[in-house]
C-alpha cells in the first residue's frame, strides 16, 4: 500500500558539484525521517549528476528530475508538481539543514496547525565557516497582524528556504514560482506569509544560508534591479490585498529600501531602470519617512534624499554616486 510522506524536499541544483554534498548529507542525517527528496538537476554540465546519483543509489527515497537549463524558479515548479508529501520546504543546493530541522518544523506544523512554518535562517560564510545570525524574533504561532514580526526577519521576506508549507494549502491558493532569473522567492515569499490563516516560528532550529560559494551572486546582474523592483512592487500589492500591509509595512519596507537602495550604492542604474522608478513613483512618495524610525542612518538619508530627487524630477543614481565620490575625495585629502 502507498504510503505518502510527511515532507517533500525540493532541491534544485545547477553545476554544484562542490556544494552539494554537504547540502545533501544534511538531509540524510535528519533526526525525522519520514520524506522524500526531489533533487532537480537544471542542466549541469559538471558532476553534478552523478552525486545525485551516488546519492539516490544509497537512499532509495531521493528522486533526480532532469531539465535542460531553465534558471531555479522553474526547477522549483517543476519539484512542485511532482511532490507528494503534506508538507513541502525547499532547499538550495549550496544551503544545508540543521540535523533537528524536519522534526521540529513538522512538530510545530501539527501542533500548531499553523500552514506555513518558518525558522532563523543564518548566514554561513564560505570558505571561513563564519555563521552571521539575523536577530529577530517571532511568536510561536502567528494570525492576522501578529505576521508583522516574521517582517522584520530579511530571510523570512526574501527566502522561500527556512520555510516548511502544507502543499494542498500551497496549491489551493496557487503559490508558486515566477519565471525570472533572479528575486523568484520574493513573491511568493510574502504569499506564503500574507495569506496563510496561521503561521509557526520555530527558533531552535536553522536552515543555514551559504554564502560565498562559487555559485554567489557578488556582480552585477543583466535585469537584477527591475526583477527586485518588480518583485517588492507584487508583494507589496500582496499585502495591501491580504489586509496586512499597514501591520507589516514597518518591516517590510526596511527590507525593501534597503535591498533596492544598497543596490542602487553598489551599482548605480541604466537609464531603463531609473525610468521604472519614476514610473512609480507615486507608490515610493507614499511610504512615510516615518516607517525607518531606528533603522540605520545612511538608509534613512538615502530614502530621503530617493524621495526628494523623485519630487524634483532629479536623477537619484547619479546624485548619489556625486555624494560618494565627494565622501571618498574627502576622506583621500584626510589620509
Amino acid at each position: 500500500m502507498f504510503s505518502r510522506p510527511q515532507v517533500s524536499i525540493i532541491i534544485p541544483v545547477y553545476n554544484m558539484q562542490d556544494e552539494l554534498p554537504k547540502c545533501l548529507e544534511s538531509v540524510v542525517c535528519q533526526t525525522f525521517t519520514d520524506y522524500e527528496v526531489l533533487v532537480i538537476n537544471d542542466g549541469s554540465t559538471d558532476n553534478t549528476a552523478q552525486i545525485i546519483q551516488n546519492f539516490k543509489e544509497q537512499h532509495p527515497h531521493f528522486m533526480c528530475l532532469t531539465q535542460p537549463n531553465q534558471g531555479v524558479a522553474a526547477a522549483r515548479n517543476a519539484g512542485l508538481l511532482r511532490a507528494e508529501g503534506t508538507y513541502v520546504c525547499f532547499l538550495d543546493g549550496d544551503d544545508f539543514l540543521e540535523p533537528h530541522f524536519l522534526q521540529r518544523m513538522v512538530s510545530a506544523a501539527q501542533k500548531t496547525g499553523a500552514e506555513v512554518c518558518l525558522c532563523p535562517r543564518p548566514v554561513y560564510e564560505m570558505p571561513s565557516g563564519k555563521i552571521i545570525t539575523e536577530k529577530f524574533t517571532c511568536p510561536p504561532a502567528m494570525v492576522g497582524a501578529e505576521k508583522a514580526a516574521a517582517f522584520e526577519s530579511f530571510q523570512a521576506v526574501m527566502s522561500v528556504c527556512g520555510k516548511l508549507v502544507r502543499r494542498e494549502w500551497l496549491q489551493k491558493n496557487n503559490i508558486c514560482f515566477p519565471l525570472q532569473a533572479v528575486a523568484e522567492d520574493i513573491l511568493p515569499s510574502v504569499q506564503m506569509l500574507a495569506h496563510a490563516p496561521k503561521a509557526a516560528f520555530v527558533a531552535d532550529t536553522a536552515s543555514y544560508y551559504c554564502v560565498g560559494g562559487k555559485n554567489a551572486l557578488s556582480s552585477r546582474v543583466q535585469g537584477k534591479f527591475t526583477a527586485l523592483f518588480t518583485a517588492f512592487m507584487q508583494a507589496q500589492k500582496c499585502l495591501v490585498s491580504a489586509g496586512l500591509y499597514a501591520a507589516c509595512a514597518r518591516g517590510f519596507e526596511n527590507v525593501r529600501l534597503t535591498c533596492l537602495l544598497s543596490h542602487i550604492s553598489a551599482f548605480g542604474l541604466t537609464a531603463e531602470e531609473w525610468q521604472l522608478v519614476v514610473e512609480n513613483r507615486a507608490e515610493l512618495l507614499a511610504v512615510p519617512l516615518g516607517l525607518l524610525r531606528g533603522r540605520s542612518a545612511v538608509l534613512k538619508v538615502q530614502f530621503f534624499l530617493l524621495k526628494l530627487c523623485l519630487r524634483c524630477g532629479v536623477s537619484y543614481p547619479r546624485v548619489w554616486a556625486k555624494i560618494a565620490r565627494l565622501k571618498k575625495s574627502a576622506c583621500g585629502k584626510r589620509v
